[in-house]
């Protein structure tokens, strides 16, 4: 007889909250900790707001250029993307046949309905109450959201996204903060994906879950997804 599967150790409320505060800057930058960076970022920034003179405008010039540089670097790395998301489905189907593609199928089918029922019901209510003319909206998000599906990452759009919310009229300072803090925290997309797949791996095992399991995964993916880093593999 194998040896009997090792099991995972459940996390309690106060694991998560640990995880939050990062032991080493640069250690949460090699692991891609998403939590941990926006932490310290804006530890960072209110003690920032401590300094006075030419100290301050040194740090916030040498953050701005560095902001500027990483996006201009995030566009070149992010060509690349495609040929790695083509790699990947190809190693699948090469591993698992064709065969393996019509419940998969399913499954993303089945994520754009739920996405699209999402925007209709929450996103676009939220646009009309507060007044945002929806047609500008939509041809300035047109192209960030083509490149982030394209690229399968959402991370891929954000300076572009960024530049046009600036374009619509949105003040820089809203934006810089808005965008990068909705990136980390506001991933609805991610939680439905999150918990569709949940399903989906359950029923494949032969396992059912009942609508309370459903909606008590659903509630724990809203708080465990925060901070899951948006580009894939």
């Amino acid at each position: 007889a194998g040896n009997p599967p090792i099991l995972a150790e459940p996390k309690t409320f106060a694991d998560h909250v640990r995880e939050v505060v990062p032991t080493s800057f640069v250690d949460a930058l090699a692991h891609n900790n998403v939590l941990q960076i926006v932490f310290f970022s804006i530890l960072f920034a209110v003690a920032l707001t401590q300094v006075k003179g030419r100290p301050k405008e040194a740090i916030l010039g040498f953050c701005e250029g560095l902001a500027e540089t990483m996006f201009k670097l995030v566009g070149i790395i992010m060509r690349f993307v495609p040929i790695g998301v083509g790699a990947a489905l190809a190693t699948t189907v090469s591993h698992s046949g064709l065969a393996v593609l019509f419940p998969l199928i399913k499954l993303v089918v089945t994520l754009w309905v739920a996405l699209i029922v999402f925007v209709l019901i929450a996103l676009v209510p939220i646009a009309l109450i507060a007044r945002l003319p929806l047609k500008g909206f939509i041809k300035q998000v047109r192209e960030p959201a083509i490149i982030a599906f394209s690229t399968t990452s959402s991370d891929a759009a954000l300076p572009l996204a960024m530049q046009r919310m600036e374009a619509f009229g949105v003040p820089r300072r809203i934006v810089s903060f808005v965008m990068p803090t909705g990136y980390s925290f506001n991933l609805d997309g991610t939680t439905l994906y999150l918990a569709l797949a949940s399903v989906f791996v359950g029923q494949a095992v032969g396992h059912e879950m009942s609508i309370g399991t459903q909606l008590a995964m659903m509630g724990t993916l809203m708080l465990t997804s925060k901070g899951v880093p948006a580009v894939p593999r």
